[in-house]
């Protein structure tokens, strides 16, 4: 299963992420990468390692360009007795994407320029990580941003902008509960007790209780 957790920068959302993750299984691996490409020493790790769950346990590995090889390895070498009791936190997306274009930028001859070749690597990369997100056997939370768009014409900021939106579309749509965090408090956006509008008109209690 999958859960998406998205806020904005400082909201809280890691934390509410790894707390999550304690609630839902017995050991989680965290894929992390920092939040801005030049905070390269600073990763986002469980304040709480323990939780309230003392014999819950954390490991922890670097999501960088291999992020999707990462996610597929964990998958084949997973106990399947194991499946249920682990959960795979990625954190988060809008900071692996940023590393990603900031490599793109630095390997560009004129960074202002943005290469169509530049976008066409990140696509099949950003295209991969998500296809091996959404492929992964056993439960994961995604731990994502919603872009704002401001002013800015730079080419790279408005492909970080499209691409990062519709990531989220794809991953709201499969996942089976999301949550937005806003100053440290959680409100739940899709869930097993929610639905989604649709042609039928579902509402939350469709036996009218």
């Amino acid at each position: 299963m999958l859960w998406l957790v998205i806020g904005g920068v400082g909201s809280g959302k890691s934390a509410f992420a790894w707390r999550l993750a304690e609630a839902l299984g017995r050991e989680a691996i965290l894929l992390a990468c920092p939040a801005w490409p030049d905070d390269s020493g600073r990763l986002p790790a469980p304040e709480r390692p323990s939780g309230t769950q003392p014999a819950f346990r954390w490991k922890m590995l670097r999501a960088d360009a291999d992020a999707a090889r990462k996610f597929e390895e964990i998958n084949f070498s997973s106990n399947p007795f194991r499946i249920d009791q682990r959960v795979v936190v990625f954190d988060g997306l809008a900071g692996w994407l940023r590393g990603q274009i900031a490599r793109e930028r630095d390997a560009a001859a004129k960074p202002e320029a943005a290469p169509d070749s530049a976008f066409a690597r990140l696509d099949a990369a950003l295209d991969e990580t998500l296809g091996a997100i959404l492929g992964f056997d056993g439960r994961r939370i995604v731990v994502t941003e919603e872009p704002l768009a401001g002013l800015a014409a730079d080419p790279w900021e408005r492909w970080y902008l499209a691409r990062l939106s519709a990531a989220n579309l794809r991953l709201a749509s499969a996942c089976a509960g999301m949550y937005r965090v806003t100053a440290g408090a959680a409100t739940e956006l899709k869930g097993s007790r929610t639905k989604r509008g649709n042609v039928h008109h579902e509402t939350l209690y469709p036996n009218g209780r």
